[in-house]
């Protein structure tokens, strides 16, 4: 299974900052959340804060345009399936987390790498 995707599950504020950062690599991200609403919300405010780096002379329309073209926005959790590396960002609750690592590991093979975005939660309980 190839390195060249990887699945963000959850389209807040971090989850759109990690999908963003990995995108700037070069690498095809998919950005999962449960709502549309969410999802849309999250893709117009990637592309509002690109278009802040282009007047800042941070990067051209055509950087913006690469790396918009590398996130691709899903409210489909199978697409975990397609991905070598799985990162939750969904919020600091560890029984959300839990509920939703345990899913992933029941459809995801076996050599999926889980990440989890958390600053409050220990990483031992959720394992």
């Amino acid at each position: 299974m190839a390195l060249d995707k990887i699945v963000v599950v959850g389209a807040g504020t971090m989850g759109q900052g990690i999908a963003r950062t990995i995108a700037e690599t070069g690498t095809e991200v998919i950005l999962n959340d449960i709502s549309e609403e969410v999802l849309k919300h999250s893709v117009e405010s990637l592309s509002d804060s690109l278009n802040r780096e282009i007047e800042k002379w941070g990067i051209t329309k055509s950087e913006k345009k690469a790396i918009l073209s590398r996130v691709k926005a899903s409210t489909d959790i199978n697409m975990v399936k397609k991905a070598r590396i799985v990162i939750e960002a969904i919020p600091e609750s560890i029984e959300l987390k839990r509920d939703l690592l345990a899913r992933l590991d029941k459809f995801c093979p076996p050599e999926t790498i889980f990440i989890t975005n958390t600053a409050t939660l220990s990483i031992s309980q959720l394992a």
